[in-house]
């Protein structure tokens, strides 16, 4: 797990994640997986956008969960045409 902050990660379920990672293992990722979160109308930090849209733009795979798709969006990569 990768984050902006060093600090652990409590979930509404109660159990508490460890940062393994920061931001820029993302760069080197086979797949990105944005957990969904509650305040999702909150602004995501700048910092945090940035990670994800060279991510994306590097052509590694970007999935969201629930309402991190919010998150996906808002880094301009979610797409309107579907392949099949």
């Amino acid at each position: 797990m990768c984050r902006d902050t060093q600090e652990a990660v409590t979930t509404s379920a109660g159990f508490t994640l460890g940062l393994t990672e920061g931001l820029e293992a993302l760069a080197e990722a086979d797949t990105i997986i944005v957990p969904g979160f509650e305040d999702y109308r909150r602004p995501t930090h700048p910092r945090v956008m940035a990670a994800p849209k060279l991510a994306g733009r590097a052509g590694i795979r970007i999935a969201a969960i629930c309402t991190g798709a919010f998150a996906v969006a808002s880094a301009g990569l979610l797409s309107t045409s579907v392949s099949t």
